[in-house]
Parts: structure tokens; C-alpha cells; sequence
């Protein structure tokens, strides 16, 4: 389960990140600092996620 489910792949990632660094709202609410890398890590990670 994950991102992937939805079709998304690892090809996609930087279109994602480019189109979340513009949610600068939601960016700012952040608890740590998140920039490209931090966001581009995110979503590899979020392609497949653990069944609990």
C-alpha cells in the first residue's frame, strides 16, 4: 500500500515535489525544515508503505 496504489512512481517524484513547494501554507506548519530533498525522500518513501 501506498502512493503506488494510485499509480504513481518514482518518475513522479519531482513533478510532486515541485508541486508542494508551492503549498508554502502548509510548508510553513512544518516542525522541521522541509525543502526539495526532505520532500523528495517523503515520497520515495510513501510509494510502498507496510500493511499493519
Amino acid at each position: 500500500m501506498g502512493i503506488a496504489e494510485f499509480g504513481y512512481t518514482g518518475a513522479d517524484i519531482p513533478r510532486l515535489v515541485d508541486g508542494t513547494l508551492v503549498q508554502a501554507r502548509l510548508l510553513k506548519l512544518s516542525p522541521i525544515e522541509t525543502g526539495p530533498e526532505e520532500l523528495a525522500m517523503l515520497f520515495r518513501n510513501s510509494l510502498s508503505l507496510p500493511i499493519l
